[in-house]
């Protein structure tokens, strides 16, 4: 209630003494008991003299019937003449409903959204609080709702189909809207990154064949159409923008003419590529080139044993010259599990460089439960790196247990993954072990990272938890 005292002041001679005594009285027209006002502010100037007058109340008298009518009276005094006036409005001891108002037809991965809602009566500066539904179970950790303010991560699972959101407000709660989800698509060869050492060039996504790029996003800013060309289907983003980014992985939201939106990423880094020549500068011929399953299968074994020789080679540097397809391979447990002795097992701490190459169609799969963890690699520590490698359609099952993600079930803090990536992946762990009070650590490239992946990307949008709520 905004109110001045609407009264014409005589004139005043100096030295006249103005003393000015508002009063704020709230009354219920039932009971004709004054009810406590709060949050007055003081700060009106009148021909020089500074007075109080009111710019807000609150009341917090509950009356027993739905409308009141409260009357607020402003007295003014100058001398012995008393100046007066009032007003009254309406009173209500609660809403009779709440709606939560949501004009997007769904929320798409990878924005933020202020909500909004209806209460009944309506009156305004009702302090209205927002909560997810339970539905979305442990998968809120993709959700973030602060305030009025709602962000979808860009990875949300595809498993989130939509969200539920109640809005509470003086006790009265709204019914649940549910708001559907926009997933963003993936593209293939979807995270470029080029180097200091290069040639400065255009960072280029293929798009569907007949999919024209319209509208491009760099992180939170659009892109105008200085800043990129399309080519057929082709997006070539320049680099400028993304140089000024230096050794960061940021983040591009393309959408085409007919509304389909995708995700990729984007990283100038200062370093050096790793090539042949690198390789050969770094480590001479002290090193093993992978140049076909077999000669994968030569120096890592995937039984669940740890055998002798696995101890050593799980030291050594790698380069891989192509791609690998564990389409035939039945039975697979993270490389460097001890299945004799879950609890034990053999860290890679070497160097496997992917060189851009494709590991495939990985099964991990178990019949039961365990304390086993479960990746490709069971723990990458100790200097470890794995870097410039792809996992394609691979897959991570186990009915309960923990530490599971498809590049390795436990990353340690002296481990790294750089510029790894998983593509059609998932990964599926159900009800965890009675007695792990550490509860369940899944990922998509590592289960339980204790220092963050490099440049990685994971389009799987599909790990789960079964029977978590």
């Amino acid at each position: 209630v905004k109110r001045l005292l609407e009264i014409e002041i005589p004139e005043l001679s100096d030295g006249t003494v103005i003393k000015c005594t508002p009063e704020h009285r709230f009354m219920d027209n039932e009971t004709k008991d004054w009810i406590e006002a709060k949050d007055i502010n003081v700060n009106t100037s009148l021909y020089g003299f500074s007075f109080k007058t009111f710019s807000s109340y609150k009341t917090k008298k509950v009356t027993s019937s739905n409308e009141n009518v409260a009357t607020v009276t402003a007295t003014l005094k100058i001398g012995e003449t008393i100046f007066t006036d009032s007003i009254e409005f309406n009173v209500y001891t609660g809403l009779d409903s709440v709606t939560v108002n949501i004009t997007e037809s769904y929320y798409e991965a990878g924005s933020t959204y202020k909500l909004s809602s209806i209460v009944n009566p309506n009156i305004s500066g009702v302090d209205v609080t927002y909560k997810l539904g339970s539905d979305i179970g442990w998968r809120k950790c993709y959700v973030s709702l602060t305030g009025d303010t709602i962000k979808i991560a860009d990875d949300i699972p595809a498993q989130v189909e939509q969200i539920t959101i109640t809005a509470t407000a003086l006790g009265v709660s709204s019914e649940p809207k549910v708001i559907p989800i926009k997933h963003l698509n993936t593209l293939p060869n979807s995270n470029v990154i080029h180097y200091a050492t290069e040639e400065a060039l255009t960072y280029d996504y293929t798009l569907p064949e007949g999919k024209v790029p319209s509208k491009v996003r760099l992180a939170d800013t659009e892109l105008t159409s200085e800043d990129f060309v399309v080519e057929n289907n082709v997006l070539k983003v320049k680099p400028d923008l993304i140089v000024a980014f230096n050794n960061t992985q940021l983040r591009l939201t393309i959408e085409d003419t007919e509304g389909s939106i995708y995700r990729a990423f984007a990283t100038y880094d200062s370093g050096d590529r790793v090539t042949q020549a690198w390789i050969t500068n770094a480590f001479g011929s002290d090193y093993v080139a992978i140049n076909s399953m077999e000669d994968f299968n030569t120096y890592f074994a995937y039984d669940g044993q740890v055998h002798a020789e696995l101890v050593d080679n799980m030291k050594k540097v790698y380069v891989l010259n192509c791609d690998l397809d564990f389409s035939e391979v039945s039975l697979f447990r993270a490389i460097g599990n001890n299945l004799a002795a879950a609890d034990k097992g053999v860290h890679f701490t070497g160097k496997f460089y992917g060189m851009g190459h494709t590991i495939k169609n990985v099964n991990i799969s178990y019949s039961s439960g365990s304390w086993e963890i479960a990746g490709f690699f069971r723990q990458v520590d100790g200097g470890g790196v794995v870097r410039d490698l792809n996992f394609e359609n691979c897959k991570l099952s186990k009915p309960s247990g923990n530490n599971g993600g498809i590049v390795c079930g436990y990353l340690g803090g002296e481990g790294n993954l750089i510029n790894v990536n998983a593509t059609g992946c998932s990964v599926t762990i159900g009800d965890y072990i009675v007695g792990n009070n550490g509860g369940i650590q899944l990922g998509g490239l590592a289960g339980r990272p204790y220092t963050t992946p490099k440049y990685c990307t994971f389009n799987g949008y599909d790990i789960n938890l079964v029977g978590i709520k």
